[in-house]
């Protein structure tokens, strides 16, 4: 599984090979980060990809990858009239 990054800050892509990011966004690299910059794609869209500054972002532990709302989506829920 390709390693997941969170961006910690903004970053505006000057060049056309760039990706502008937002703080908070997730990414997954499409590669090892080399010179200081590494390329990903957006987690939701990975048709829009470039290189990010690696300072700009945190590598996630792979459990953290995941957004909370996703894991309790698929929970079930009870009520007192269902039978325990």
């Amino acid at each position: 599984m390709p390693d997941t990054y969170k961006a910690v800050f903004d970053f505006q892509a000057e060049e056309s090979t760039e990706l502008s990011i937002r703080t908070g966004e997730l990414l997954v690299a499409l590669g090892a980060p080399e010179n200081d910059w590494i390329l990903v794609a957006r987690t939701n869209d990975e048709s829009q990809r470039g290189f990010a500054p690696i300072g700009f972002l945190e590598k996630m532990a792979p459990a953290a990858a995941f957004d909370e709302d996703d894991l309790f989506a698929a929970t079930p829920t009870f009520t007192s009239n269902d039978p325990v």
